[in-house]
């Protein structure tokens, strides 16, 4: 897995290492109405939903040469009055 390159990298260098790639795809997904649904849920509910999702989306992964990373985003709204 490429992440393992990079690691293994890290570990000789101690720097961080810029990569070029002639081609890349970037996927980005949301799961619409979480908030609602997670306000909803037991907290264990979440985590299994949460977990069959992932694992399905690690199961197609598998399946080619791509190297995820998963970044969460929680978004915060406020208003000061």
């Amino acid at each position: 897995m490429y992440f393992s390159i990079i690691a293994e990298k890290l570990k000789r260098t101690d720097k961080a290492v810029a990569e070029f790639f002639e081609q890349a795809s970037v996927y980005f997904s949301d799961i619409v109405g979480f908030t609602k649904l997670a306000s909803e849920s037991r907290p264990m509910e979440v985590v299994g939903l949460l977990n069959d999702l992932y694992r399905a989306l690690d199961a197609v992964i598998s399946r080619h040469d791509v190297y995820k990373v998963c970044v969460i985003f929680v978004s915060r709204s406020s208003i000061n009055t």
